[in-house]
């Protein structure tokens, strides 16, 4: 968030334990209901996130407006990758 005073924010809206299975299903039913408690609307939201198949999941069922993945994410899952195929050949 950037404040008035064009400070960037951070917020944690939620910090909640999860006994259920980490599902896209649920986590995108825990995802609705924290920002229903806050009066954020999803359909005019950006959620940058990492790259977890439930997480990307979760998050096209919440149809917001943008979904980014994390880029330090993206970039360490690339390198892991070819050094993979480097250490192959």
């Amino acid at each position: 968030m950037i404040d008035e005073s064009w400070q960037l924010k951070e917020l944690v809206l939620s910090t909640a334990e999860m006994s259920e299975s980490h599902t896209a299903e649920n986590l995108s039913e825990h995802m609705r209901s924290v920002t229903a408690d806050w009066k954020i609307d999803l359909h005019s939201t950006v959620i940058i996130t990492e790259n977890a198949a439930n997480i990307v999941s979760a998050i096209e069922r919440c149809d917001v407006i943008a979904h980014v993945r994390c880029m330090a994410h993206v970039l360490n899952l690339a390198t892991q990758n070819g050094l993979t195929k480097v250490s192959l050949s």
